[in-house]
């Protein structure tokens, strides 16, 4: 969630910490701005829907008070929870997009009309958290999001929820809820959604039996194929996933350092490169490359 740039020990610092709910809410306040305030309750909402039985998350009256403590507007959570309990399917968010690329917290990404990923001219703002997809047009361009049965016009000023089963549709392409998750994952090494096509037509008919942590600065990623800046390996072991390392460098699985090869767990063995710290949500093996958790 904070694109993971915390090191585990001082997550480890934290826990082992007690602060209240206002000392906490205080700090945050500090260090995000408003629109990773917007997005840390998002995630937090989204944990206290999908993950209450793996982790412990707040309360609705909690989350209610760190809204409040977060300076923000508390009326925005009820449309928050109707998206969520399927009662709406649009939500305007108060959220800046200048705020957005300058922030601490990640979970988003921006295209072009053209499907260029690395425009300044902006055409679709994507927040990506758990398994909440929401597309907001900035554009003119017509958009859809269809289902089997439903087609609805996006509309302008709103963010759309896009949910497994969705296909957004413009006038020169079509991508589903998994394709978006794949771009957004891979967003380390693509220049356009045309990348992703071409790269996903290639691997469709391929089942891998390995992939490669890609790192490049402070990108990260993972491909079907060794590169120059490979770091570690997956590889199938039976009906099991292996991590090794490659090339040396901090390298950790769950705090302790990578030195030969050991079993993996997909969305639960936590990786850190450097410092900082990944989760490869169940993806492995899958026929497109995979890549780190948010």
């Amino acid at each position: 969630m904070f694109g993971s740039e915390i090191p585990l020990y001082e997550i480890e610092q934290a826990r082992l910490s007690e602060l209240s709910l206002r000392e906490a809410a205080n700090i945050l306040a500090r260090m995000l701005n408003s629109a990773d305030r917007i997005k840390l309750i998002l995630n937090l909402i989204s944990l206290a829907y999908h993950q209450r039985s793996q982790v412990h998350v707040l309360g609705s009256i909690e989350i209610v008070a760190l809204a409040d403590l977060l300076r923000l507007d508390v009326n925005l959570l009820d449309p928050i929870y109707d998206l969520f309990e399927g009662s709406a399917d649009s939500i305007v968010l108060p959220l800046e997009l200048s705020e957005d690329a300058g922030g601490s917290i990640r979970n988003s990404m921006l295209w072009a009309a053209n499907g260029d990923l690395k425009s300044s001219e902006l055409e679709l703002h994507f927040l990506m958290i758990e398994n909440l997809v929401l597309v907001k047009n900035l554009g003119q361009g017509a958009l859809q999001i269809a289902d089997a049965d439903v087609t609805r016009q996006m509309e302008s000023e709103q963010y759309h929820i896009i949910k497994p089963g969705h296909r957004l549709i413009s006038e020169s392409r079509i991508l589903d809820y998994k394709d978006l998750w794949q771009i957004y994952r891979q967003l380390h090494s693509l220049s356009s959604i045309d990348d992703y096509q071409q790269r996903a037509a290639q691997d469709s008919s391929i089942q891998h039996q390995e992939y490669f942590i890609e790192r490049s600065g402070s990108l990260i990623g993972i491909s079907t194929k060794a590169g120059e800046h490979s770091i570690a390996r997956f590889f199938q072991k039976g009906q099991d996933w292996q991590l090794e390392a490659m090339y040396g460098g901090d390298l950790r699985l769950n705090m302790l350092p990578l030195q030969q090869s050991v079993s993996f767990g997909q969305n639960s063995d936590v990786i850190s490169v450097h410092g900082r710290n990944y989760i490869v949500e169940p993806a492995l093996g899958a026929d497109r490359d995979s890549a780190f958790g948010k």
